[in-house]
């Protein structure tokens, strides 16, 4: 299925970005020079990345929407010098975050709980590979980011 505004896979990558700023939304085949950004995510995950400090001012946490490049995204997070929570399991906090809490009876951490968390272990990135929960939003604290990509058929 088509969804306007998104860019379709290329080459041999199956994601896609949200287009921003244009109106009315096109469909757009290929990444183009005319872009603000170029950036090669076969590279990126092959190529180190020398550890960096990270200024952000929040932490990171990636909503890992379940087979839709939320490991490639733990990776490059990894290689550009993000520190990740740990204990974890593709950068999902483990066991909160995990996929295997989704359904779960059980609340996630709360705002403060994984605010502390990350603020006292120097924290910058962490995943959520479930369903967002009440408990989840931390927009105060956290910075929030996510992928979507046309479903494989």
């Amino acid at each position: 299925s088509t969804y306007p505004g998104l860019v379709s896979p290329t080459a041999s990558l199956s994601c896609s970005m949200l287009q921003l700023g244009r109106a009315p939304p096109q469909r757009v085949e290929q990444i183009s020079t005319d872009l603000p950004f170029h950036v090669n995510l076969l590279e990126m995950t092959t190529r180190q990345y020398s550890a960096g400090k990270i200024s952000r001012k929040k932490p990171l946490l990636w909503v890992h929407i379940h087979k839709a490049a939320g490991t490639l995204m733990c990776h490059l997070a990894q290689r550009a010098g993000e520190s990740v929570v740990s204990p974890s399991s593709s950068c999902n906090w483990d066991p909160a975050d995990t996929y295997r809490s989704t359904n779960s009876p059980i609340s996630g951490p709360s705002c403060e709980t994984r605010l502390a968390y990350f603020t006292s272990n120097q924290y910058t990135y962490g995943q959520i590979e479930r369903e967002l929960r009440p408990s989840d939003h931390c927009w105060q604290d956290f910075n929030y980011g996510v992928m979507l990509r046309e479903p494989i058929e």
